[in-house]
């Protein structure tokens, strides 16, 4: 189920078509902004979600990057699993966070801070962000030079995913920039694990959602119900 809606999101995405996606546009981002498009898109695919205003000035969550990060590598059933137990006094057990949190760290993709609590209402930080999500593209400390966090700053540039940013490691992430920094990352080559490897983007990399190429819909084909488009796959 999952897929088959997933392979229809990625159609809306790229015609426009709203039919069967519900999706409306936050009044609080202007038709100009860089964002917008990004915004538009993560909301489609349930990546940020909001009720009523996307607030773009508002600061990301330590919490919130967790669940997302579970959610844009397709994760959330194995996340599941691990909500069972909470590894940090301000985290409760048997709830979606404390399995995503836990998937996180065990997958070393966030980490605890120095008081061993995982501070999910914490407004999240440019080098926490940074580090979570070139380390989702199969970066590890190995594969940089340097020191933390400037390095992964650095590769987070180099890949594209902060770039035009001027911005400091310990400045807080405004949702605005969250949303550009994710929808590159769908779009950017995962690492490379060997010479013979053809290039995969992240997006491909978790089955998130398919590109198709949309031959028909409803509007040119009486063949096609209001809610289906005919793909070259079908």
């Amino acid at each position: 189920m999952k897929k088959i809606l997933a392979v229809f999101l990625s159609i809306a995405l790229i015609l426009g078509i709203f039919s069967s996606v519900s999706f409306a546009a936050y009044k609080d981002i202007p038709n100009n902004a860089s964002y917008k498009s990004a915004v538009e898109r993560l909301t489609k695919l349930g990546l940020m979600v909001y009720k009523d205003k996307f607030s773009p000035n508002a600061f990301v969550t330590r919490g919130e990057l967790a669940q997302i990060i579970v959610s844009i590598s397709n994760n959330d059933d194995q996340a599941s699993l691990y909500s069972g137990y909470s590894q940090y006094p301000d985290i409760k057990a048997n709830t979606k966070l404390a399995g995503c949190v836990n998937y996180v760290v065990q997958k070393k993709l966030m980490t605890a801070l120095a008081d061993n609590k995982f501070h999910p209402n914490d407004p999240l930080t440019f080098a926490q962000a940074t580090t979570a999500l070139v380390r989702l593209l199969g970066y590890s400390d190995t594969d940089l030079t340097g020191i933390w966090p400037q390095n992964y700053m650095d590769k987070a540039m180099e890949l594209g995913i902060i770039k035009g940013f001027t911005i400091s490691s310990s400045q807080k992430v405004p949702r605005w920039a969250m949303a550009l920094m994710l929808d590159r990352l769908l779009d950017t080559n995962i690492k490379s694990s060997g010479m013979n490897d053809q290039p995969k983007k992240f997006y491909q990399s978790t089955g998130l959602f398919e590109e198709h190429i949309v031959l028909d819909t409803s509007k040119t084909s009486s063949k096609l119900l209001s809610d289906e488009v005919m793909t070259e796959g079908g």
